[in-house]
């Protein structure tokens, strides 16, 4: 995935894996994030990914499983190494040994993704074949624009409920932090910095440097977005049209936006 100029400068977040901390403070151990919807764990290497809806999580999940099947000398589809699982066992896998992550995403760049993955996700409800799915995405995205998205998820727009018939995303933070706003994760990537996150992530799991040279050489790359769309996804927050949706989905996610240190990107 290219880069964009708005992210040269974004870092991880990285909490550490032992009492003293890391750079960005220090894991509160013991205590779940304030919401978690599903994990994925290898008991092996002793790692937990949590997973946050709209950041990717298929795409980054397929290319761990990959890892972790050749780690062993199975075929890459093995699926006995990495599992899915909701993430009621959290505190089971709280100790110092074992390490969890996840990859967090620009706010604005997330509700459009969200948008696309809500369509789909209808789509393949309704049971219609992934046969051709975005030509269904376009046609559906045309009753559910984005900015039609937007107004629903804000409040302002009730009617479009029938449009758009599924919820926005959750915040981020509450994956992350505790109900008393400490980091419950051990680091926390960027989805704008993939390759570059998941690189660290591995080599953290696996200091022998086999699973960062497995993944360099095996792993599937993926978009941020649908091909049909515009190449740049500010695009659809440029309509000129009132009220600015860029500014509500600023409002919506502002937490977000301002604990994970994405105020500084712009339209």
């Amino acid at each position: 995935m290219a880069v964009t100029k708005d992210y040269i400068d974004l870092a991880p977040l990285d909490f550490g894996m032992d009492e003293n901390g890391g750079p960005d403070g220090k894991r509160d151990y013991g205590h779940h994030p304030h919401y978690m919807a599903k994990c994925h764990s290898c008991t092996h290497h002793k790692f937990t990914y949590v997973a946050i809806e709209g950041n990717h999580e298929p795409e980054i999940v397929r290319n761990l499983g990959r890892v972790m099947c050749a780690m062993k000398n199975l075929p890459p589809d093995c699926g006995q190494h990495f599992i899915e699982h909701d993430c009621t066992p959290f505190t089971g896998f709280d100790n110092r040994d074992w390490f969890t992550f996840t990859f967090a995403m620009n706010p604005h760049n997330r509700a459009v993704s969200s948008w696309t993955l809500g369509i789909e996700h209808d789509i393949t409800k309704a049971g219609i074949s992934h046969h051709n799915l975005d030509q269904h995405i376009q046609k559906e995205e045309k009753y559910c624009g984005f900015r039609r998205w937007v107004l629903w998820a804000m409040g302002m727009d009730r009617t479009a409920s029938m449009s758009c018939p599924f919820n926005k995303p959750d915040l981020q933070v509450n994956a992350i932090y505790t109900k008393d706003n400490l980091p419950a994760l051990n680091f926390v990537g960027r989805i704008e910095h993939y390759t570059r996150d998941i690189t660290s992530i591995l080599q953290l799991i696996d200091p022998s440097g086999n699973m960062v040279k497995y993944h360099e050489e095996h792993a599937k790359e993926f978009k941020m977005h649908p091909p049909h769309h515009p190449h740049d996804w500010k695009d659809w927050y440029r309509d000129h049209k009132i009220p600015d949706i860029w500014k509500l989905v600023t409002r919506m996610y502002k937490e977000d936006i301002e604990k994970l240190g994405y105020d500084n990107v712009a339209l």
